[in-house]
């Protein structure tokens, strides 16, 4: 029962995802007697590197990580999780390539190990848009992203069928002809379900830097870090989110 209290008075909020325009939508915990959601968790990898340029194809891609997390929040007592990370995702440009339209995935599918009493596992998606803003014969490429984001809890704690806004610039460096580093920020502010936006309390923001070794194929092997931290407050309650994840993929 002190656990069950604790947990009625955690704070519940929309996540950050994929669109320009901020949306506002309800969460609802799992659990009969619970009144708000009790956990925040940042998607651990948002930025799947996807395949060089080329008009008219597909490009998917898939990946597996692993991540830590550390969550605290008030009348919680903080705890750490290790976990395996599934990731995916399609883009199809469009028209003469600089405009793209994608859907990915992620999935925190199995813990390793918790220093807690919860465990959380959450299932993301999003649709997201893109258009690069140099042209595609330049060594170094950049890309502006919006979209649409969705997030829910698949366990007995989290929140239920949130959606949210995020702004995404990516930039790439081709090293040669088959190499390139690409590195992406992410700003999101935060809607705290039951209150106003708050862009200085209530954010979230995430970087991260991958390799990648294509083929001559057009396919190929990606591999790099995301670090991300939320913090979001509702009246007196806080909570504060940092994640860190190593991962490895496929893109053809």
């Amino acid at each position: 029962m002190d656990k069950e209290r604790k947990l009625n008075r955690s704070i519940g909020i929309v996540k950050s995802g994929w669109v320009l325009i901020l949306t506002l939508s309800s969460s609802t915990l799992c659990g009969a007697e619970a009144k708000a959601a009790t956990a925040i968790y940042p998607p651990p990898q948002q930025a799947t590197p996807q395949a060089a340029r080329s008009p008219g194809r597909w490009r998917k891609s898939f990946g597996i990580g692993l991540t830590s997390l550390t969550y605290s929040q008030t009348a919680v007592e903080p705890f750490t999780q290790k976990l395996i990370t599934l990731k995916g995702g399609v883009e199809i440009p469009i028209s003469d390539s600089r405009w793209s339209v994608g859907t990915g995935f992620f999935f925190n599918a199995i813990q390793l190990s918790n220093t807690g009493n919860y465990q959380l596992k959450i299932l993301g998606l999003n649709l997201r848009t893109g258009r690069f803003l140099t042209a595609p014969e330049r060594r170094i490429q950049v890309r502006f992203n919006g979209g649409l984001y969705y997030n829910t809890s698949l366990s007995v704690i989290g929140f239920k069928n949130m959606l949210g806004p995020q702004i995404f610039p990516e930039f790439s460096y081709r090293i040669s002809k088959l190499k390139s580093i690409l590195i992406y920020v992410k700003y999101s502010p935060v809607v705290v379900a039951g209150g106003a936006l708050d862009i200085i309390r209530n954010r979230e923001l995430a970087t991260g830097v991958y390799f990648r070794q294509s083929l001559a194929s057009g396919s190929g092997f990606f591999g790099g870090i995301d670090i991300a931290g939320l913090d979001a407050a509702a009246g007196p309650d806080e909570a504060k989110v940092r994640s860190i994840s190593f991962g490895i993929g496929f893109g053809f």
